[in-house]
């Protein structure tokens, strides 16, 4: 398990070009986290897209962990893939920092934004959002 990466060797990020790794860099914010924090919350309506840089995060459902997230693995993203019915912008999980964590996030428009304008890290989101259904 990772416990550290930088924005850009994020997985989800590898694939891009210079000009779309200076984009990512412009529409996101790198924020610190302690321990405890409640990052979100099951049944609130999603509004970011985070990329955990540094830590860990636990991800509960009905007070039981379901995963452990870290370094260079992301969470938001099936809150803010089908907009067309307000249940689907619902978070349907929780998340708590299980560790200080860092985190690199962005905006619901600037997630959309990523998904138009930089294909190969959509197509990582969306196998995620395909998995994570499962």
């Amino acid at each position: 398990m990772n416990t550290k990466t930088s924005l850009l060797d994020a997985p989800i990020f590898l694939d891009l070009d210079d000009s779309e790794r200076d984009q990512l860099r412009r529409i996101v914010t790198e924020v610190d986290l302690k321990a405890g924090k409640v990052m979100a919350t099951r049944g609130s309506i999603g509004r970011e897209f985070g990329v955990i840089l540094e830590g860990t995060v636990a991800v509960t459902r009905d007070d039981e962990q379901i995963a452990t997230l870290s370094a260079g693995e992301f969470f938001g993203e099936m809150a803010l893939m089908d907009t067309s019915d307000a249940k689907h912008r619902e978070r349907n999980a929780d998340l708590v920092a299980a560790t200080d964590v860092r985190i690199a996030i962005m905006s619901a428009g600037e997630f959309h934004e990523l998904m138009v304008s930089m294909p190969s890290a959509a197509e990582t989101v969306r196998r995620a959002v395909t998995d994570r259904r499962l």
